[in-house]
Formats: structure tokens, C-alpha cells, sequence
């Protein structure tokens, strides 16, 4: 058999990588996007192609021969970005470890050394096979050697040969030079004929078949494509030199002994390691002896022996018989299709491990599924929360999951911002369960006879399995195991209550609000006209025409221009504010503006008709922090330091007349945390003194005694409390205070030498982040920080203000995150009426009946108070009212 030669432009195809795949990091924040994916195409080379040798051809340097011959090739290429350029040693050792020769040569560049190779090769009578993104190497196909040239990604692969070439460009591979030469390329800044594209330059050599021959028949040319042709005749031949590929160099290839690729050697698995590599490490397939864990787990997890074929529960298998054969299992993975409405279970296919079974609502009914689930098993799900919600709409309020891999993705890394099956199963099994989507998912299972068509939902139950054994060993190791089982997972039911519950609003109060907002909004638009002397043509939302109005009719300063014309945006506004009188009315408008259209004509829209309630949805997986958000509508968003904002939460009330809500809210929760991990003596005895702990600061930076402190002292050591917090820079708090930078450093030197324990947490944590590439909270929630290794002095600087706030707004969240389920359980503990509605930042609200609301106002207070043992008092103040507003 005849042998076959495989050679990679390394750098080409590393860049197609890099682009081509999602941004992927080690745990000490490594890019690792393009060593995956260039790995990933090795593999698949030696799979497909099952080279004898194999090579990997690089530049070697940024000056070669054709520098010499046109000092501006490729001149203004972009600089390696530096998220690829520390990937290239990882690459390289790679390839030492696997025994791939890596090939570079002096002077000249990787299109050479792959001519010069693929030359050398089909001397020998060995079959050659390029990989590149490059098309330069169009002109080295030839009957024994064939191009594999990615296009666009790493998945986007062409087979370029010598029929390829005939039919696209109807060219020979020799006559792909000619073409390069007449119409050039601008990624390596060769010239070419200026004017002469593609097109052309084709219809030229399909006449005159070279580039000698068109100049040959110049004359024959006519117009102004003669013109350009004699003007650029040095250049084209210039350009025919530049990019031929040298085939002749001197290349010392042994041939006579082939590759011997090594994947499996403890250096390679030992990078990949390190790069947390580890479905790459799986595709290589590891041995029975092999003790490594990654072997383990993918030992534990393989269900290749197991048919992919189902039994549907009451046609072709008795609900007994499913209960019987299952009892002995130690869990189940349940795989859930929904209604698209979120109300109705139409299907889940269960999986024991051995074997498959398929409920379908429109043969079995609920109860039958409700049996499966009380079976006493570990079960297995993903995202439950809305399934938690179907089964208690049902009348099935005590239906439970063992462990979602939804939430178990999240605890694990909640950075990755994604936590679908499909996600995960990519990422952490290597399976592709992208294929089918849409009407198979959506409809019942017996709708198709063909059982193959299901293929995809049985693979969807068993990578469930897999992951939840991955991610329970995973949390387990890192010690996480009380964070997702007493708060995510157990949050997650509280959660779903909150939203099946909802949050009733006035609709009457809302339509007069809006009524009003019109009229505001009405009022402002004609008194802004007025004031810029402008008709009603002048439309007060056009940021171009406001930007005419204002720089150049009004003459105010013009703080920020954009590439479209003046900014008007509020950063602009309020550094005007004081200068005209219609400043304030422009700022007034757009919050009311936006608080009408989100707030009240948006709320309309999303208020349940039969209850006038709205369900928001809280959402557990999105922030990086672990805080809950809300969506539909946003209810954290409501501004609280407007007034107007204030007044939308008066559309909020209890949910009878017999109910009021009561609030609860903790003061100053993220300092006085700070107070606990920086143990700083000082923060810590003012809390426990019940100090003001902005006056106290206030004294201790500005040096004056408690009772001097000005209000405007008071605000500017809040400044510093919080920005400490949030890792301030002293550019921001001169910003924020509109004092000099100078200032600014100074409130906060003198604030970290008046609380030393402050200080030297900022500095421990920054140093405990760059060591082991994440950072904790109190509850041992991590948070991986790529960033605190980057070279940019930005993005560095980033990485070092998370590390410094994410322990304190991480278990500020994770506390009243424990504190919801603490609450919730007392509640149904003591089988009251109150129902826990809403959670915003550290404020919750329970919608309580008058006779239980002294009993709930103490509920509150004490567990939210004694959720966690500190160093220093929590504090929740309570309120009472009918509203929202009222509460609060």
C-alpha cells in the first residue's frame, strides 16, 4: 500500500482555532481554545488519513527572503493576540511529547518547508496531504498531493485537488501563482495589478493562460485595463515572485523510518492536565489499569453496551413492571419534555443505568410518572424548577429531585455563563447533542413509529447520568457539597413557589401612574421645546438633533463626541446639569420615559389575567457573584433613589385586604461581611456597637471627633465604605465625588492604615487569587478569575477588583440565599398562610394575613439575623404596609 505524508501549517490553522473556537481557559486562566482545537484536528487527521508520517510546519521568525526582495510584505499585520501567543508553547510541547516533528527553517516560511516537504515526497512515491487556511498552497496540489484547506472554522473543511481547481477557476495549480500575481493579497500586502480582482485576472489566464503570456499579447488589451496592466507590469512580476513557493530547499526528512505517535505518554496527559484538557483526554481512550481519575469517571460513565431502544410506559411496559425493575437501582436520570407554555409534562424518557423508559402524556397519566419519582432513588434531572412548578400546579407539592445538573454546572463554575445539556455535554463528556432540535423535542414520542428518531433523548437521559456523576465527585472534591445541597439546590423549590405564587399589582393605581407619566412626559417634551426656542419638529429623543440643539445652537459645552456626532448620553447630561435649565428636564424625561414603558405599560402586558399577579422568574445560574436576578419583569431593576422610581412599587400590594407585606432588609450586609473575612478589629466593634458605621469611618479618615462629622463628610467615608467594597479605584472615587485624584488616594490611604485588617485582606486575597486562579466565598463558592493573569494592565487590574469583591457580594448573596430557605421551611413548618413573594438584593418580602404578621415580622428577624454564626451582629430592619412602597 502506498504511504501517505501529512504536513500542517501550524500557525494557519492555530489561528483558524483560535477564531474558530469559543474562548476556553485552564484553571489558572490559561486560553486553551486553540490548543483544543488544533489538537482536535490532529486527531481527526491520523483517524481519517492514518498518515505514516506526520509534520507540523511553522514560521520561524518575522523576517524571511521576501522581505529581502519587497520590504513591505505583509506589512501591517496585526500583532499575535496575546490570548494566542501563550498558547504556542503548550502547542509546541505537545507536539515534542506526542513525537510530531515540528519543522522550522531559517529565512524562510512554513508554505516552503510544506512545498519543499510534499516535493521530497512525491519523489519518493509517498502521497502527500497539506492542511492549511491558507490558499497560497492551492498551487502545490499535483496528482499525489491534495489540500485540505479550512475555510472558515475548524469544522469548515474543503479537499482541494487538481478536478477542485479545474472546475472552480478553471486553472491549473501552476496558474493559481499568475492569479496571486495579477490581483495580489492583501493579508501578506502583496501588491498585484491595482484595479484587477478575481474575476479578471481569471479571464486573463483563461485567454493567455499565464501571466508572461498576457504581457505577451498586451497589445491585444485594450482600455483602461491595458492602462493598469502596463502601470503595475513590475509589481505583478513582483508579486508572481513573491508568492511562489520555494519546493527545492534543502530539507532533511528521514524517511525511511515512520512516526510514532505517542498520545498516551504520562508528559502529554500531564499538559493536558494542566490545561484541564479533559475531553481530550477521554477522546484518547484510556486503558482498564489506567489509575488516573479521568479514567475512572469515563470508566464509570460509558454506556456504549447499552441499546439505545425504549419501553413506553402502560402500551408497551406495565407501570409495575418499570417500578419493580428499578427498585434495586441506586438512581435514575429523568430527561423532561415540557409544553411550550411551561405548563404540562408531555414526556420524560427515565433511565436506570441498563435501561430506558418512555412516559407519554397521552398514554399515562401524571400520577404514573408521580409514582417514578417517590420511588425512593437518587433521581437525576435538569433545570427542575419549572418541572418542580407543572407537578405542584398538578396538586403534587412534595415531588423532588436528588441533584439538577443545572444548578450543579453553575456551583461548579459560575463563569461558564451557560448550562444547557447540550453545553455541558460537550464540555465535560465530549458528546454532541446539538443534531436534533425543535419538532422531534417538542412532540410526543409516539407520534413517530421509528424509534431511531429518539436517539437523541435517550442520549440526552444518559448524559445526564454521566454528568451528575462527574459533578457530584467534582463538588465533592472541592468541597462544595453543603453549598449546593442546603442553598442552590434546596433554593431552587423556594424559588419555584415564588413564582407560582406571584406578586399581585393594582391595575387601577397602574393606569393612573401611566396616566400620569403621559402627562409628565407630555409636559417635559413642550417645556424642553420652549426652552431651546425649537417647534414641534424637534424631536427631544433624536440624540443628533438634541446634540445640534445643545452644542451647536445653545453653545454648551460638547464634553464627548462620537463617530456618528455629539453624545448626549446621562454621563454627558449630569456634568451639565447646572449649566442650563433644560439639562434637568432632558434627565427627568428619559426616567420617566423609561420607567413608563418598562414599568407600567410593560407590566400591563405581563400581569395574569385571572389573578392580576405577576410571575416574575427568578433566575439561579446567570450571575457570576451567586446573586439571584429576575426576569419578566426585572423587579431588581426598579430605581429606588428616585422618587418616581419609589412610586412604581405602590403598584405592588398583598394580596387580599386581609393581607399586608412585610419587608425585611439587611442593613450594610456586604460590610459588615467584610468585617468578618478582613477580621478587622476596629469594623468589627463598630457593628457590634451598633455604630453608624459611615459617621464612625467619617472620623477615622477625616480625624475629627464623632460628633463633627458633617453630613458631607459622612458621604464622602460612604463613598470610600462601599468603593472599598467594590475594589474603587482612586480615579473612581474622584469621580464619583468630584474631587481631585489626589484627594481620592488620599480618603483611601488613610482609610486602609485606620483599618489594617481591610488592608491586608485586599492585599491576601489578590495574592490567593493569582495562586490557585480563583477565589471563595464564606459558604466556599469559587469563582474562577482568567483575568487576574492577563498581561493587559486593564483586564489585570479587573481580575485583582473581583478577587477583592467577590468573597464579600458572594456570601453577602449566598446569606440571604440560606436565609430564603430557612425562612421558607419555618413557614411551612409552622403551616402558616404567609408566602414568601419576592426577593430583591438583601430584601424580602412576605405576603402576610394581619393575624400571623407579628409572628412572621419575628420569623424574619430571627432567621435572617441568625442564618450564620459572624464575628460580627446581622441586622434585618422589618416594615409593614399594604404596598411596596408602604413596606419599604
Amino acid at each position: 500500500m502506498k504511504k501517505k505524508l501529512v504536513i500542517i501549517d501550524a500557525y494557519s490553522i492555530i489561528y483558524k482555532c483560535f477564531f474558530g473556537v469559543r474562548p476556553m481557559h485552564s484553571p489558572k486562566g490559561i486560553s486553551t481554545n486553540a490548543v483544543y482545537g488544533f489538537l482536535n484536528i490532529i486527531l481527526k487527521l491520523i483517524s481519517d488519513e492514518k498518515p505514516n508520517y506526520l509534520y507540523a510546519a511553522f514560521d520561524k521568525g518575522h523576517k524571511n527572503f521576501r522581505h529581502d526582495k519587497y520590504a513591505d510584505y505583509k506589512a501591517g499585520r496585526q500583532s499575535m493576540p496575546e490570548e494566542l501567543r501563550e498558547q504556542i508553547p503548550y502547542i509546541e510541547r505537545l507536539l515534542d511529547a506526542a513525537n510530531i516533528i515540528s519543522l522550522k527553517v531559517d529565512d524562510y516560511e512554513a508554505d516552503d518547508i510544506i512545498g519543499s516537504v510534499s516535493e521530497v515526497a512525491d519523489k519518493e512515491g509517498i502521497d502527500t496531504v497539506v492542511i492549511t487556511g491558507d490558499r497560497d498552497s492551492f498551487q502545490l496540489v499535483s496528482e499525489h498531493t491534495k489540500i485540505l484547506y479550512s475555510k472558515r472554522g475548524i469544522s469548515d473543511i474543503e479537499v482541494i485537488n487538481e478536478d477542485y481547481l479545474k472546475e472552480k477557476y478553471n486553472l491549473t495549480p501552476k496558474q493559481m501563482i499568475d492569479l496571486k500575481a495579477l490581483m495580489g493579497d492583501k493579508s501578506d500586502n502583496i501588491p498585484g495589478v491595482k484595479g484587477v480582482g478575481e474575476k479578471t485576472a481569471l479571464n486573463l489566464l483563461e485567454k493567455y493562460s499565464d501571466l508572461d503570456g498576457v504581457y505577451e499579447h498586451i497589445e491585444e488589451i485594450k482600455g483602461k485595463l491595458q492602462e493598469k496592466l502596463i502601470n503595475d507590469k513590475d509589481n505583478a512580476f513582483l508579486s508572481k515572485d513573491l508568492g511562489t513557493i520555494e519546493v527545492n530547499m534543502d530539507i532533511d526528512l528521514d524517511l525511511n523510518e515512520e512516526c510514532n505517535f505517542n498520545f498516551e505518554n504520562e508528559e502529554f496527559i500531564s499538559i493536558l492536565r494542566e490545561l484541564d484538557l479533559k475531553s481530550i483526554i477521554k477522546k484518547l481512550g484510556v486503558k482498564a489499569n489506567d489509575t488516573r481519575e479521568d479514567n475512572k469517571e469515563n470508566e464509570k460513565d460509558d454506556f456504549s453496551h447499552i441499546k439505545e431502544e425504549y419501553k413506553t410506559i402502560s402500551k408497551d411496559i406495565s407501570l409495575d413492571e418499570v417500578l419493580n425493575n428499578i427498585k434495586d437501582k441506586k438512581s435514575l436520570s429523568v430527561y423532561f419534555v415540557l409544553s411550550d407554555d411551561l405548563k404540562t409534562i408531555k414526556s420524560a424518557m427515565i433511565f436506570d443505568k441498563d435501561n430506558f423508559y418512555l412516559y407519554d402524556s397521552s398514554v399515562s397519566d401524571i400520577s404514573e410518572l408521580v409514582k417514578i419519582m417517590r420511588s425512593g432513588l437518587d433521581i437525576v434531572t435538569h433545570n427542575f424548577k419549572d418541572v418542580y412548578k407543572v407537578f405542584v400546579s398538578q396538586g403534587y407539592d412534595d415531588i423532588h429531585c436528588r441533584f439538577d445538573i443545572y444548578l450543579g454546572g453553575y456551583v461548579l463554575n459560575p463563569s461558564d455563563e451557560r448550562y444547557s445539556l447540550e453545553v455541558m455535554s460537550k464540555k465535560y463528556l465530549d458528546i454532541d447533542l446539538e443534531e436534533e432540535k425543535g419538532e422531534a423535542v417538542q412532540q410526543s414520542f409516539l407520534d413517530i413509529e421509528d424509534n431511531n428518531k429518539y436517539n437523541m433523548q435517550m442520549k440526552k437521559a444518559k448524559s445526564i447520568y454521566s454528568l451528575a456523576g462527574i459533578f457530584k465527585e467534582k463538588i465533592k472534591e472541592e468541597e462544595m457539597e453543603d453549598l449546593y445541597q442546603n442553598i442552590e439546590h434546596k433554593l431552587m423549590y423556594v424559588l419555584g413557589d415564588m413564582e407560582l405564587e406571584g406578586f399581585k399589582v393594582d391595575l387601577n393605581t397602574l393606569e393612573e401612574l401611566g396616566v400620569d407619566f403621559d402627562k409628565r412626559v407630555e409636559d417635559l417634551t413642550r417645556n424642553i421645546r420652549e426652552a431651546a426656542g425649537e417647534d414641534e419638529d424637534f424631536n427631544v429623543n433624536s440624540t443628533k438633533q438634541l446634540g445640534h440643539v445643545l452644542f451647536d445652537k445653545m453653545g454648551l459645552p460638547a464634553l464627548k463626541k462620537t463617530k456618528t456626532g455629539y453624545s448626549t448620553n446621562i454621563e454627558v447630561l449630569e456634568k451639565l446639569r447646572d449649566h442650563h435649565p433644560i439639562i434637568p428636564m432632558i434627565i427627568d424625561l428619559r426616567q420617566i420615559s423609561k420607567l413608563n414603558s418598562t414599568y407600567v405599560k410593560g407590566l400591563v402586558s405581563l400581569i395574569d389575567k385571572d389573578t392580576n399577579k405577576i410571575h416574575s422568574t427568578f433566575n439561579q445560574t446567570i450571575t457570576t457573584t451567586g446573586r439571584i436576578s429576575s426576569s419578566n419583569p426585572n423587579l431588581q431593576n426598579i430605581p429606588v433613589r428616585t422618587e418616581e422610581g419609589r412610586i412604581i412599587r405602590k403598584v405592588f400590594i398583598s394580596s387580599s385586604e386581609n393581607n399586608v407585606l412585610v419587608d425585611a432588609d439587611y442593613s450594610q450586609i456586604e460590610l459588615r461581611v467584610l468585617a468578618h473575612i478582613s477580621k478587622d478589629e476596629k469594623l468589627i466593634n463598630s457593628f457590634k456597637n451598633n455604630e453608624d458605621i459611615h459617621t464612625r469611618t467619617a472620623s477615622e479618615v477625616f480625624n475629627v471627633p464623632i460628633d463633627e462629622v458633617t453630613s458631607e463628610m459622612r458621604s464622602s467615608a460612604k463613598a470610600v465604605n462601599f468603593g472599598i467594597v467594590y475594589g474603587i479605584s482612586d480615579f473612581g472615587l474622584a469621580k464619583g465625588l468630584s474631587i481631585a485624584r489626589k484627594d481620592a488616594k488620599e480618603y483611601i490611604d488613610t482609610y486602609l492604615s485606620k483599618y489594617p485588617g481591610v488592608c491586608k485582606y485586599m492585599e491576601d486575597i489578590v495574592v490567593t487569587a493569582k495562586e490557585q486562579g480563583y477565589v471563595t466565598t464564606m459558604f466556599n463558592r469559587r469563582r474562577y478569575i482568567n483575568e487576574i493573569y492577563s498581561k493587559n494592565f486593564n483586564v489585570r487590574s479587573f481580575g485583582e477588583r473581583t478577587a477583592l469583591n467577590t468573597p464579600i457580594q458572594g456570601s453577602a448573596a449566598d446569606i440571604i440565599k440560606l436565609a430564603m430557605v430557612n425562612v421558607q421551611n419555618e413557614l411551612n413548618k409552622r403551616k402558616l398562610k404567609a408566602k414568601l413573594i419576592l426577593q430583591v438584593h438583601d430584601e424580602l418580602i412576605i405576603d402576610t394575613p394581619m393575624e400571623e404578621v407579628e409572628e412572621v415580622k419575628a420569623l424574619l428577624k430571627d432567621k435572617m439575623e441568625n442564618v450564620v454564626d459572624m464575628s460580627c451582629p446581622l441586622k434585618a430592619d422589618i416594615s409593614v404596609g399594604k404596598t411596596w412602597f408602604e413596606a419599604k
